[in-house]
């Protein structure tokens, strides 16, 4: 019995070598040629298996333009347009970008990239790996005991916030003095007639105590108030109004003064400085007869009153100060002037800023409170230096607004 693994009967090998000469021989009949071996004088069997040779041929790299050329002739031949591929790593490279970054020499570009790099600054330095540090910006207080921390709520935190505010008002007053151009000049009324030689001796001889130093804000106009009043006629209104009573409170404290040290022969020329301006002239008592008030008067007894400027100004100042004192027991401890009826808004806040302007211009000390929610009110009195018991005469500076009639 047959199984599956074997084979059926096998082909000769003479029937296949048979058919495969007969195919080779039908084969060289068809093409003509005979089965002689080659170099016995048929035929040879010549079958072009490769391409036909090129000319060996060299590359000129004219530019963009490459021109072929032929080793054996010296013909010219026409250039022919052939774009030269470029590796991909000149294609692009961190060498490329650096150099578009940089830019041509000579460009802004180079200069800017110069700059950033201060490449021509000869004292640059490098920064320091510790300058990438992370530092903290306050003051570092290493090894300090964790019991000292209790002193700062027991009156410490009050003593730097002093000396802050007093550090914060030096650095104010040394501002206004750079702004300001004008120099502290003595009032006519405090000025003696004597030389200053023998005024000098007769102070020495009597023994008269000094003038208080003033303040370093003692004289001077800040900038700023100079060009407000150069812009509007009524900022100078504003400011001599304001000034008046101003001016009567230092002259009023100096008599007093002058009064309690038993110098009686000039309290009655200084104790009513508001009678008569600044210049020696009577003010006129009648508000009709200021020169900036006109009243025509018709037939029919209709009369029309055209009231100025300086007019109005003058009774909202006289309506905006008034004077006040702090007594304990039957002894007056303190006094000055409340500016309180200033107004709201933004011409509130220029006038209440023009009377810190004069209380520094005479040597005063000013604040400003809110008495409720609407109402904030300047208050300006001397400083603790003029009221000591011993401190001399106080010095008055001439008018503010004489030196902007000047300019």
């Amino acid at each position: 019995m047959a199984t599956a693994f074997e084979r059926g009967p096998p082909v000769e090998l003479e029937e296949k070598l048979q058919h495969t000469e007969e195919w080779t021989r039908s084969i060289l009949e068809s093409l003509g040629m005979s089965s002689d071996a080659r170099g016995t004088g048929g035929e040879p069997l010549t079958i072009p298996l490769d391409e036909p040779v090129q000319p060996r041929q060299r590359k000129l790299v004219l530019g963009p333009v490459i021109v072929d050329s032929d080793d054996e002739s010296d013909a010219p031949v026409a250039p022919r347009a052939t774009l030269m591929k470029r590796r991909h790593s000149q294609r692009d490279s961190q060498r490329h970008r650096d150099a578009l970054l940089k830019g041509k020499e000579g460009s802004r570009q180079r200069r800017r990239w110069e700059n950033d790099r201060l490449l021509h600054v000869p004292n640059a330095q490098p920064p320091l790996p510790s300058d990438w540090e992370v530092h903290p910006t306050h003051t570092v207080h290493y090894n300090l005991p964790y019991h000292l921390a209790q002193f700062w709520d027991r009156g410490l935190r009050e003593m730097v916030n002093e000396r802050r505010a007093a550090e914060a008002v030096l650095r104010r007053q040394q501002l206004v003095a750079q702004q300001s151009g004008t120099a502290a000049s003595p009032s006519p009324r405090s000025s003696s007639k004597k030389s200053p030689k023998k005024a000098s001796k007769k102070a020495k001889a009597a023994g008269s105590p000094k003038p208080t130093s003033p303040s370093p804000t003692f004289g001077m106009v800040t900038r700023d108030l100079r060009q407000a009043v150069k812009k509007s006629e009524t900022i100078k209104l504003w400011v001599r109004a304001l000034e008046e009573p101003v001016r009567q409170y230092v002259f009023a404290a100096e008599a007093a003064r002058r009064a309690l040290e038993g110098d009686e022969e000039t309290v009655a020329a200084e104790a009513s400085p508001s009678l008569e301006d600044d210049d020696g002239s009577d003010m006129p008592s009648d508000p009709t007869a200021a020169s900036d008030t006109y009243a025509v008067s018709d037939q029919d007894d209709d009369e029309l009153v055209f009231v100025g400027r300086r007019t109005v100004v003058e009774k909202e100042a006289q309506a905006s100060w008034k004077r006040v004192h702090r007594e304990v027991g039957n002894n007056t401890v303190d006094s000055g002037i409340l500016f309180d009826a200033l107004g709201d808004g933004e011409t509130g806040s220029f006038k209440r800023w023009i009377a810190h302007s004069l209380s520094d211009y005479y040597g005063l000390t000013s604040q400003s409170t809110n008495i409720d929610a609407s109402n904030r009110v300047v208050y300006v009195s001397l400083r603790d230096e003029a009221i000591r018991s011993g401190a001399g005469p106080i010095l008055i500076p001439r008018p503010m607004w004489e030196l902007f009639e000047a300019a």
